[in-house]
């Protein structure tokens, strides 16, 4: 069996900008699959909260912060 693969991506959520109280996390992975499609995999116990002020985005997992 071969070993999993490293995600490609980090998935991370924040609140927009000059929203009090700022919020951001960590939501999940992702990878990228051969038909250009990405499969994401939220961690366990995530909960999302839509709003207007919510963003979601992608980050390449190899990407220093």
């Amino acid at each position: 069996m071969a070993a999993p693969r490293k995600p490609d991506f980090r998935l991370k959520a924040m609140t927009r900008q000059g929203v009090v109280p700022e919020r951001k996390g960590e939501l999940g992975v992702g990878w990228q699959n051969d038909n250009g499609s990405i499969s994401i995999k939220l961690d366990p116990f995530v909960y999302v909260h839509g709003s207007e002020n919510l963003v979601i985005t992608l980050f390449p997992a190899d990407k220093e912060e």
